[in-house]
């Protein structure tokens, strides 16, 4: 059963919600004639203040106002001071930045909503935990605000259509999604004889096989392996998808058949499982396929590529250059490149989702909810991604012959936000032109954009039913079968197993119920 996040706030709740949180304040309903009198005197003064505001704003001055940003940790402190700085001289927002760990981030906005003391901007991560949130009126749509903006008032109409609900704009578009590509050590490559990436799934193997056995770089030590991966197949799919069109592991390998045009999960098409089952267990037995992947976690994965004991990794193509220079502290010649995208039996190996949204909303409770939408522009916007992915020219940076140089260069989150500037849906340039970044985009030219299956799956209940169940049941016969405690000749077993479950009924009826444009 697909565990539900957040819970519903009924009539009642929401109504001591609303009161708790001072709702009143942004027009969201009435109080009882008794509140009134007792918050009469508070209401004045507030009355007063928001009209001395409005006539502040009217004569040329903006109104100082403090707006709740609960965000995931894992932004740099620098971005979050210089985007702090900038909202209060640009925006005139004091901007209070809650950092939660994101282990814990669903439930405090869980009780965030419950509490009726929620941020004024939240992120909301599955279509489930949206469609209540919208169903109790919690979060605020965006549309006139989004008009009224220059840069998201100009962007095309079909960059929305992952950001609505029930036909209206809820959350914003802020990234061209990139693919997961296939990282590699370039420099062993050369070693091993691939002076040019491989193009084909037997290519690929030879290079990590060769990885393994070839001393690639070059102690003397039996030290190195192909590639690992994390046990619970999380960012996978380039493997995935070169024998078939989704990752099994993921939303039970849900994919739209362009040509057919209906849902399928890749689950079922055994004999492109059956390819990927060979290829991954031939990995495994021959130690091509580091032998502790099943309990490998996303540190230990990224500790054995940046200290040089795996040759190829899974991640998104900006995150190299990184990645780089932190193997060069270690292997000076340490070059890493993208496997450049290639044919593969269903398709194009990278491929991402439509889904530009950044789901983080404006929540109902917000005292200046126009505030909040103007600074969730600002921030996703031009000068929000500059300040995210630089910080402030003359404080975080400067430009010095020709190069970018970082005030704290061993800022690793703060570097690894670059990317934005590659992958936003506004043009933006770098302040310095960057070949191997610019290489790192060319590697994924020919993305195939597919389908996103999440935003369709809330329309058929047994899909939402089922789908944490058949995920499960996958990932624990996959890997039996890559470590050979189940032949690959057993696969049948599987489809038996999720079609128990009901598979093949959720594909019938989310393909009965999903409207897909």
């Amino acid at each position: 059963m697909k565990k539900r996040y957040l819970k519903k706030i009924t009539a009642a709740a929401l109504a001591v919600v609303l009161t708790v949180s001072g709702l009143s304040g942004c027009g969201q309903g009435n109080q009882k004639e008794s509140e009134k009198q007792s918050e009469k005197q508070e209401s004045g003064q507030e009355t007063v203040k928001e009209s001395s505001a409005e006539q502040a704003e009217t004569e040329g001055q903006r109104e100082v106002v403090t707006i709740r940003y609960m965000g995931k940790s894992g932004v740099s402190e620098t971005a979050i001071e210089a985007i702090k700085k900038k909202a209060l001289e640009d925006l005139q927002i004091d901007l209070v930045w809650e950092d939660i760990d994101k282990n814990v981030y669903d439930e405090k906005v869980n009780l965030g909503f419950a509490g009726g003391n929620i941020a004024d901007i939240v992120f909301i991560s599955t279509s489930e935990r949206l469609s209540e949130a919208v169903e109790n009126n919690a979060i605020l749509p965006m549309d006139e605000a989004i008009a009224k903006d220059p840069n998201y008032g100009a962007l095309p109409a079909e960059y929305f259509d992952s950001c609505k609900y029930n036909g209206k704009i809820y959350t914003i578009p802020t990234v061209n999604k990139v693919p997961v590509t296939m990282m590699y050590r370039a420099d062993w490559a050369k070693k091993v004889g691939y002076e040019t990436p491989p193009s084909n799934a037997d290519e690929l193997y030879d290079m990590l096989y060769k990885f393994t056995y070839e001393d690639p770089d070059g102690n003397g030590k039996d030290d190195t392996t192909g590639f690992t991966m994390i046990g619970a197949f999380t960012t996978t799919n380039p493997i995935w998808q070169l024998f078939v069109d989704a990752r099994p592991t993921l939303e039970m390998g849900l994919y739209y058949d362009e040509n057919e045009k209906k849902f399928k999960s890749s689950i079922l098409d055994e004999e492109g499982m059956t390819e990927a089952l060979t290829w991954l267990n031939k990995a495994y037995q021959e130690g091509v396929l580091d032998k502790e992947w099943i309990v490998d976690s996303k540190s230990t994965d990224e500790e054995k590529f940046v200290t040089g004991k795996t040759g190829m990794a899974f991640k998104e193509p900006f995150q190299a250059k990184i990645r780089q220079e932190k193997l060069q502290k270690l292997q000076p010649d340490a070059e890493l490149q993208i496997i450049p995208n290639f044919q593969t039996r269903t398709g194009m190996a990278y491929r991402v989702a439509d889904n530009r949204a950044v789901k983080e909303y404006v929540t109902a409770n917000c005292k200046y909810p126009e505030r909040a939408m103007e600074f969730l522009m600002y921030m996703y916007g031009p000068k929000g991604m500059f300040l995210r992915a630089y910080g402030i020219e003359g404080e975080t940076y400067t430009v010095e012959n020709g190069k970018m140089v970082f005030s704290n260069p061993d800022d690793v989150q703060m570097l690894l936000e670059e990317h934005l500037i590659y992958t936003s849906v506004f043009d933006l340039k770098p302040p310095v032109e960057d070949e191997q970044m610019n290489g790192y985009k060319k590697a994924f030219d020919g993305t195939t954009i597919v389908k996103d299956p999440v935003r369709y799956m809330e329309t058929s209940p047994k899909t939402l039913e089922i789908s944490s169940d058949v995920n499960k049941a996958a990932t624990e016969f996959l890997a039996k079968v890559i470590i050979g405690e189940k032949p690959v000749s057993s696969y049948p077993e599987l489809i038996a197993a999720v079609e128990k479950l009901g598979l093949r009924e959720a594909l019938d009826e989310l393909n009965a119920n999903a409207v897909v444009e």
